[in-house]
């Protein structure tokens, strides 16, 4: 094998365990105990972007189409649950701006 694949695989071994040993298991203690936590939910989100970039990346240096094909799917979900996640959150805080300007008049 050369280095490249080498390193990717690393890095992909690397984000793969931070996203399903780290913050998969707290994102569950939030829903169980319904709290709401869109930060801790963002950076789920940016780290399994990076896992499924890695993967991918990892997919193309072998030339595997199902690899690339599956990662590329999960690349763009989890972008689009990102999007989402952070257009709550300036949604949330321009409506909480909104209303302290509202107290103060």
């Amino acid at each position: 094998m050369n280095s490249p694949i080498i390193v990717c695989a690393i890095t992909v071994f690397i984000l793969t365990v931070l996203v399903r040993v780290f913050t998969f298991p707290g994102e569950v203690l939030l829903m169980a105990r319904k709290i709401p936590s869109i930060t801790f939910l963002l950076w789920t989100h940016i780290l399994s972007l990076l896992m499924y970039a890695s993967w991918l990346m990892y997919g193309v240096l072998l030339e595997d189409f199902t690899l690339i094909f599956a990662q590329g799917t999960g690349l763009l979900s989890s972008g689009i649950f990102a999007g989402q996640i952070i257009w709550r959150k300036r949604k949330q805080s321009e409506s909480t701006e909104n209303v302290s300007s509202a107290r103060q008049r």
